[in-house]
């Protein structure tokens, strides 16, 4: 009953049909005859609730980032369970650097529910230390070097080299995509000493490779030029005249 002329009907069951009169009631207790029946029937407007995991942070396994696999549930008052949908997808390959991902169920009735996280992938281990580090005399002013490569998930971006004539104080003198360098304008006679440090597309150093040295040629000293001792010259000797008298 109500004292108005409007009335809310709740506690009601989605989906149901509901029909309705109304009597009205005077002072005494007497009551009308009914209205004209109206009916209704209550709409769902609830969306479904999309439950999905924290954000996540995984290390990359290769140069193109992760293969991450996750779990999603969705809960819908009328309908119960129902199986969201995810983009990207669990088991998707994540590449460097973060993404949303973004879940969503549907309703029997339309409602759209979401709901998003996160997938960072990242890359915090550095490369292995280059190893077998070799150096080669070439000539007085040249050492050749080669190594082998470094093992990096994302990959290898550089090679640092090395350099030192005291095997203490080392500087920088170059860096190379490959396994190979040449150390040029060198002293000759001098001992160098090399070590080789791997960097990925990171930024991460490796720890140092093996510490190798070589010994530039020595120039060879010219020896001193020959000369020559002129000879004696050579004198003609003069024949007799002839005598134009004598037949």
């Amino acid at each position: 009953t109500t004292g108005n002329i409007n009335y809310i009907d709740t506690g009601l069951t989605t989906g149901t049909t509901y029909y309705y009169v109304i009597r009205a009631i005077d002072a005494v207790g007497n009551p009308s005859d009914p209205s004209d029946v109206v009916y209704g029937t209550p709409r769902d407007i609830n969306p479904p609730i999309v439950n999905v995991p924290s954000d996540i942070m995984v290390e990359a396994t290769s140069p193109n980032g992760a293969i991450v696999t996750f779990s999603v549930s969705a809960n819908d008052d009328i309908d119960g369970h129902i199986v969201p949908i995810c983009n990207p997808i669990s088991g998707s390959i994540f590449p460097l650097g973060l993404t949303t991902v973004t879940c969503s169920a549907t309703d029997s009735t339309g409602n759209v529910g979401s709901a998003i996280f996160t997938i960072t992938t990242v890359d915090t281990i550095p490369p292995t230390a280059p190893s077998g580090l070799i150096a080669t005399t070439i000539s007085s002013s040249r050492i050749d070097l080669s190594w082998t490569a470094s093992y990096d998930a994302v990959g290898v971006s550089q090679y640092l080299i090395y350099r030192s004539t005291d095997n203490i104080n080392f500087i920088s003198i170059g860096t190379t995509v490959g396994t190979t360098f040449q150390s040029t304008g060198l002293n000759s006679d001098t001992i160098y000493y090399y070590y080789i440090v791997a960097l990925d597309r990171a930024g991460h150093s490796s720890n140092p490779s093996n510490i190798v040295n070589a010994r530039t040629n020595t120039i060879p000293t010219p020896g001193p030029t020959p000369t020559s001792t002129p000879g004696p010259t050579p004198t003609s000797t003069p024949g007799s005249t002839p005598n134009p008298d004598l037949p």
